[in-house]
């Protein structure tokens, strides 16, 4: 209940009582790299700011942590201590999916790793995402074949399109899962499905490109990259469809669920090169134009999550000499552009 009240007064603090989006000021926490690491990244955040975190040495030996204010980094061993080789989302539980080379797993700070099954025909188990009822979405794998899947603690695991090439990317707390496909000529396309393998495609803005769906929220809408010549960072709804959101080349990296999009600009235009956030009402900011005064110098700013309710962004920066992992906590000061 009190992280819910927390959740609750951040957002009314930045969108008002009214519920009108404002672009917030935002304070930026470093958190170093682990002890005996060199660089840390950061990878996803709950509405609670905890995060997921890989980090690297000096000879790029890579290992995945998670992160809390109360706990500090914790390494995540994979089930029978294995090596974790990637970690996807966190939710509210600081529920954690990842895979090892002893397979998927769903891992917590006090329980540690739990295998996930693999199905018959399949070889590996890959999850990517997971939402707050703890329901889990990835893709199995068999050779060159990959085919969606869901699990649930009730239903177990559930292959979604097992007769196209697919790979889950993300779920929402409605059950919509956000999936690309492979088309003939390689084209990727999004699509949303549900557990009953109905499919809504998230055709391209120019034809003959392809789209690649990044993140799903509550409301439906997705995170897209359309690329075509290059790419660029897109939203669709199934009011408006797929549209541009930024104008210039780049790639967006998570939506919430007020339709916040987060992402990297690679165009010098409205925006210049580096981190952005964009919002339906404002448009798009460039992030470290709204940091608070006296706020770290970036070299570089790259977030890679916006939490779903809290407004948090999880990024990796650049200060001189050091790469560091950066929280962004949204304060109550609208910004101008």
């Amino acid at each position: 209940m009190v992280g819910r009240m927390r959740q609750m007064l951040i957002a009314f603090l930045v969108f008002g009582a009214c519920g009108c989006l404002a672009m917030p000021r935002y304070l930026a926490v470093v958190l170093d790299p682990p002890s005996a690491f060199a660089i840390v990244s950061l990878v996803s955040v709950n509405n609670g700011g905890n995060v997921v975190a890989v980090a690297l040495d000096d000879a790029d030996l890579r290992r995945w942590f998670f992160w809390s204010e109360s706990s500090g980094y914790i390494p995540v061993i994979g089930p029978n201590g294995s090596v974790v080789t990637m970690l996807g989302g966190i939710n509210d539980r600081n529920q954690v999916v990842g895979s090892s080379e002893g397979g998927g797993f769903i891992w917590t700070p006090e329980g540690g790793a739990v295998a996930l099954p693999i199905p018959v025909g399949f070889e590996t188990v890959d999850p990517a995402a997971i939402n707050q009822s703890g329901t889990v979405v990835g893709s199995v794998k068999t050779g060159d074949r990959s085919a969606s899947f869901m699990w649930t603690s009730d239903a177990g695991m559930q292959v979604l399109g097992a007769k196209r090439q697919s790979a889950a990317v993300s779920v929402n707390n409605l059950g919509q899962i956000l999936a690309n496909t492979k088309k003939k000529f390689d084209r990727t396309v999004a699509v949303l499905a549900r557990d009953d393998d109905s499919l809504t495609k998230l055709f391209p803005l120019i034809r003959g490109g392809r789209t690649i769906g990044i993140d799903l929220n509550d409301t439906g809408a997705v995170a897209v990259e359309c690329f075509y010549s290059s790419s660029t960072p897109c939203i669709w709804t199934k009011a408006d469809g797929m549209k541009s959101i930024t104008g210039g080349a780049g790639y967006p990296t998570a939506i919430d669920n007020f339709g916040q999009i987060v992402g990297y600009n690679e165009s010098v235009g409205t925006l210049e090169l580096g981190g952005f956030i964009w919002n339906p009402a404002e448009g798009a900011f460039n992030l470290d134009k709204l940091l608070v005064p006296g706020s770290p110098r970036f070299v570089n700013l790259f977030p890679s999550d916006i939490s779903e309710e809290s407004g948090i962004v999880a990024c990796s920066g650049r200060i001189p000499g050091k790469s560091v992992g950066v929280i962004l906590y949204p304060q109550l000061a609208a910004a101008s552009q």
